[in-house]
C-alpha cells in the first residue's frame, strides 16, 4: 500500500510541475515553429477495467488561435476537442472497456506549427477464482464442508489471469498462513471448531505499477461426528491422442482444427471403494457413447481406461463431456475443451498510412514516421480472434523486437493502430489475425540484443518504457520474441486458421 501511496503522489506532483511550466512560459521567447503548449493529464493512470478517466487538457497557443485539437484516446476513440475548449482548457471523460497499454495522444496546431503531448492508460483484469471447494479426498471428488480433527482438509480452486498469476496465498483461519504454487493445498485441524479458509490471489501484469487481487473465501466446521465417507464419486482424466486434420492446433485441453478433424482420446475413471457402473462421452456435436465396464482396453482394482475417437463434420465450437456413474449410485463429471473446427479463416483488410497521407509500403523515409494503420477483421463462423502488432528491425547495431495485443474478441470489428519510429534501420512490420486460443502470448512483449531499452528503441518510440520504473521494461533476448513469434505463425495454420499481413520499410537508407 505504501509503494500505491508513493506513485500517486509522485504523479500528482508530475502533474503540478507540469502545469507550472504552462503558466511560467514566456511565449515571446518561444521559437518560430514550436507550436501550442500541450498537455494531456489523467485523473488516473492504472485501475481495473471498465475504467473510468477524466483528462485535463491545457492547450495553450505560440502564435494566433488553436486551429486544430485532437484527442486520440489510444483506444480506437479519436476526438476533435477544439470547439469544446473552454479559455485554454477542458475536462473530458473517457470509459476503457478492456484491458490493455492504451497510448493517450493530444495533437494541436496554431500559426507557429504542431505540437502533441502524451499519456499513458494501463487497464487491468483482477484475477478470476472460480469452483473453490474443500474436499475430504485428496482426488477433489467428495466436496464437504464437515470434518473431523486430525484428519486433512483439501481445498482446490481454479484460478485464471490473462496476465498469469504472481502470488497466490491462503489462510486457513487457525492462525496459519502460507503461500501456494497452485490454487489448491491441504490443512490438518486438531481442534474442532468453525473456521474461514480464504484465499487470496495476485496477478503478474508486468507492465503495471502494481497487482490486482482477489480473494475467496470458505466457512468449514470440524467436530468429532463428521465422519469420512468409504466410498466417493468417481474421478475422471482425459488425455488427448491425436488429431488428424489438414491443419490444427492444440493448447492445453483446447484443439482448434479445420475440416474434417478426427479426434482420438483416452478416458482414465477411478472409484474409490466402488467399481463403475457406466459412463457417458458427449461429443459436443449431438453425438455421444456409451462406456461400459467391459469395453475399457484396461480394468482392476477399481480403475479404467478407454481408448475413444470422434470425427466433427460441421464447423463448431463445443466441449467434450463425460459423466461416470459408480455401483454405489455416486455421479461426476469433466469437460474438456473448448474444440472449435472451422472450414476457413477469418478475413482481414489492412490499409496503412504515414504522416503523408501515403502507403509506407517499401518506402524510405527521414525519421521520425509514424504509420497509422487500420482494419476490417471479419469472422463469418463468429469465432472470436486476436489481433497482434510485431515490428522488428535493427537500431544502433542491436536487433529488436516489440509485440503487442491489439485486441481480442473480435468477430467483426473496426480497429485503428498507430506507431512510431526514430531511428535509422530496416524495419518488417507484421498484423496477426489468430483464433482467440493462440496459446499463451502476452499483451505487449519487447527483446532487444542491447539488453535494455535504448533511447529511441521501438519500446520507446511506442510508449512501453513509459510503464517502467527509470524508463526500463524487463528484457528479453530476441529468442524469447522469435518464440513468441513462431507461435503467431503456427496459429494461422498456413492460412487455414488464421492470417497475417507483412510490409516493409526503412529510415534513412539503410
Amino acid at each position: 500500500m505504501k509503494s500505491r501511496g508513493v506513485i500517486q503522489v509522485f504523479a500528482l506532483f508530475l502533474v503540478l510541475v507540469q502545469l507550472q511550466l504552462l503558466q511560467c512560459t514566456n511565449l515571446d521567447k518561444l521559437p518560430a515553429t514550436s507550436g501550442p503548449l500541450l498537455a494531456v493529464v489523467p485523473s488516473r493512470n492504472y485501475g481495473e477495467y471498465p475504467l473510468s478517466v477524466s483528462f485535463l487538457v491545457r492547450a495553450i497557443p505560440s502564435r494566433g488561435d488553436i486551429s486544430e485539437l485532437i484527442l486520440d484516446y489510444g483506444d480506437g476513440e479519436v476526438e476533435d476537442i477544439r470547439s469544446k475548449l473552454q479559455g485554454d482548457k477542458l475536462i473530458l471523460e473517457h470509459v476503457y472497456e478492456r484491458p490493455g497499454v492504451f497510448y493517450v495522444r493530444l495533437y494541436g496546431k496554431d500559426k507557429s506549427g504542431a505540437s502533441r503531448s502524451e499519456s499513458v492508460i494501463i487497464t487491468n483484469d483482477k484475477p478470476m477464482i472460480i469452483n473453490a471447494q474443500t474436499y475430504r479426498s485428496s482426488n477433489f471428488t467428495d466436496p464437504a464442508s464437515d470434518f473431523v480433527p486430525g484428519l486433512p482438509v483439501y481445498f482446490r480452486a481454479i484460478c485464471k489471469d490473462a496476465n498469469g498469476i504472481s502470488v497466490i496465498i491462503i489462510n486457513w483461519g487457525d492462525g496459519q498462513e502460507e503461500f501456494l504454487q497452485e490454487c489448491m493445498g491441504s490443512h490438518i485441524y486438531n481442534a474442532p471448531g468453525d473456521y474461514v479458509i480464504s484465499l487470496y490471489v495476485y496477478d503478474d501484469n508486468r507492465f503495471a505499477p502494481y497487482p490486482l487481487s482477489n480473494s475467496v473465501s470458505l466457512k468449514i466446521r470440524v467436530f468429532e461426528g463428521a465422519g469420512v465417507q468409504l466410498a466417493s464419486s468417481p474421478f475422471i482424466s482425459v488425455i488427448y491422442d491425436y488429431v488428424k486434420a489438414d491443419s490444427y492446433q492444440t493448447y492445453g485441453d483446447s484443439i482448434l482444427s479445420t475440416l474434417p478433424s478426427e479426434v482420438g482420446l483416452y478416458v482414465g475413471i477411478y472409484n474409490l471403494g466402488s467399481n463403475l457402473k457406466i459412463a457417458y462421452i458427449d461429443w459436443g456435436d449431438g453425438k455421444a457413447d456409451v462406456l461400459r465396464p467391459e469395453s475399457a482396453i484396461r480394468a482392476g482394482q477399481g480403475s479404467y481406461i478407454f481408448k475413444l475417437s470422434h470425427s466433427y463434420t460441421k464447423e463448431i465450437s463445443t466441449y467434450i463431456s463425460i459423466i461416470a456413474e459408480n455401483s454405489e449410485g455416486k455421479r461426476s463429471s469433466k469437460s474438456v475443451g473448448p474444440i472449435v473446427v472451422r472450414s476457413s479463416a477469418p478475413l482481414m483488410y489492412v490499409s496503412y498510412q504515414d504522416q503523408y497521407n501515403q502507403n509506407p509500403s517499401e518506402k524510405n523515409y527521414s525519421p521520425p514516421v509514424t504509420i497509422s494503420t487500420k482494419f476490417v477483421a471479419f469472422d463469418g463462423l463468429g469465432f472470436g480472434n486476436t489481433l497482434y502488432f510485431v515490428i522488428e528491425g535493427k537500431i544502433s547495431g542491436f536487433n529488436e523486437v516489440y509485440i503487442k495485443m491489439i485486441d481480442k474478441g473480435i468477430k467483426f470489428d473496426i480497429l485503428q493502430h498507430r506507431f512510431s519510429v526514430e531511428r535509422l534501420g530496416n524495419y518488417t512490420v507484421s498484423f496477426y489475425l489468430v483464433p482467440d486460443l493462440a496459446g499463451a502470448i502476452p499483451y505487449e512483449y519487447y527483446c532487444s540484443d542491447a539488453g535494455e531499452i535504448i533511447n529511441g528503441s521501438l519500446c520507446g518510440s511506442n510508449g512501453c518504457s513509459s510503464v517502467c520504473d527509470s524508463n526500463r521494461c524487463s528484457v528479453d533476448s530476441i529468442s524469447e520474441c522469435q518464440l513468441y513469434k513462431q507461435k503467431l505463425e503456427s496459429a494461422t495454420g498456413g492460412g487455414k486458421l488464421g492470417v497475417v499481413e507483412k510490409f516493409k520499410f526503412s529510415v534513412g537508407g539503410q
